[in-house]
């Protein structure tokens, strides 16, 4: 199936599936600030029955990006796989009638436990790596988002610019942004690690386009801790 087609039928099975089959994950930590995860169907055991597997379309940066799945029903027809950004997992579930419905799903990398031993999984955490000082509340972090600004360049084209928004304090403490764009930009994985913009937002990115895509946003705090968001690109 290829791509276009695989992405157009996605919300018409979702219409056809609703609840009754849908895509979970697990997530632990790895080494160079990397996760390793597991994706897998969650259904009920009738359901189950008639699935004989899954081809599960990941992000093109992965080798292989296509892979089928024929084993491990009782769970779930599970893929695992190791990387460090969150992105949108298509799964082509195969039926034994010869049918098949493609759904989609945002992997989550914030299910594991991030925090380094002996840091309270919520509340205050100590910063401790070098060059960073100060404590960063959690719940401060949890309301750090990202937005765009926008420029019409004529012929369809646009400049845009896409940064995250949090209090100036949170900002400082932050190591670096990695941004995942749309797979037909040249390196679409591109890092910021200057914090200048304005009050209030940092982190910027700029680049030119003619569509909007939703961006993968991997934010990187001194202490190791991370912050995963999605931003969709907007003209306004």
């Amino acid at each position: 199936m290829s791509r276009s087609l695989l992405i157009s039928t996605v919300f018409l099975a979702e219409l056809c599936l609703g609840q009754s089959v849908r895509l979970n994950n697990t997530a632990s930590s790895a080494e160079g600030g990397r996760f390793n995860w597991t994706v897998f169907l969650e259904t009920d055991s009738t359901t189950l029955t008639t699935i004989e597997g899954v081809v599960y379309t990941l992000h093109p940066t992965f080798p292989n990006p296509i892979r089928k799945v024929t084993r491990g029903r009782e769970k779930g027809y599970p893929l695992s796989s190791n990387g460090w950004g969150e992105f949108t997992i298509y799964a082509e579930i195969l039926f034994s009638d010869g049918t098949s419905e493609t759904i989609k799903y945002w992997l989550d990398l914030s299910k594991t436990n991030r925090h380094p031993e002996g840091l309270k999984a919520r509340g205050d955490s100590v910063l401790h790596r070098a060059g960073v000082t100060g404590r960063v509340d959690s719940l401060k972090i949890d309301a750090l988002s990202a937005g765009n600004t926008s420029k019409y360049l004529g012929h369809g084209k646009w400049e845009w610019t896409v940064f995250v928004s949090a209090s100036d304090h949170v900002l400082n403490e932050i190591r670096h942004v990695d941004y995942t764009l749309h797979p037909t930009f040249a390196d679409p994985i591109r890092r910021v690690t200057k914090r200048e913009f304005e009050p209030g937002k940092g982190f910027a990115l700029k680049a030119t386009g003619w569509g909007t895509f939703e961006i993968g946003v991997k934010v990187e705090f001194g202490d190791g801790k991370t912050k995963y968001l999605r931003h969709r690109l907007r003209f306004i």
